[in-house]
């Protein structure tokens, strides 16, 4: 996996993960992708950006969704139990539904 989280200042977020190696559409024409081919490559890659704010006192970060590869989380927010470990970020989600189950994802970051 591959990625890219950025805060700003302005308390703007934004992140993109991608699988390492995804598979090429047949055709470099944006709109002309094979069902099977559009599928693997959102099921490759997520992103989103937005707001956040970091909630006083607590180690968590609140990301006020405004745009998603997933629509389901336009418009709502996305509570992260935060830890830093040297120069790694750890970011901890609640268990979220994937695949039919109640998943609990953690991501890694280190500045670059």
């Amino acid at each position: 996996m591959r990625g890219r989280l950025t805060y700003d200042e302005g308390g703007r977020v934004s992140l993109q993960i991608a699988r390492g190696s995804r598979a090429r559409f047949a055709s470099d024409d944006l709109e002309s992708g094979t069902a099977d081919e559009v599928q693997r490559a959102f099921d490759g890659y997520h992103a989103w950006f937005g707001r956040f704010t970091v909630e006083p006192g607590e180690e968590i970060v609140v990301h006020r969704i405004e745009a998603s590869l997933f629509p389901n989380w336009e418009g709502g927010e996305q509570t992260r139990f935060v830890r830093f470990d040297g120069e790694e970020l750890a970011l901890r989600s609640r268990p979220l539904p994937y695949g039919g189950e109640a998943v609990e994802f953690v991501t890694r970051w280190v500045r670059r």
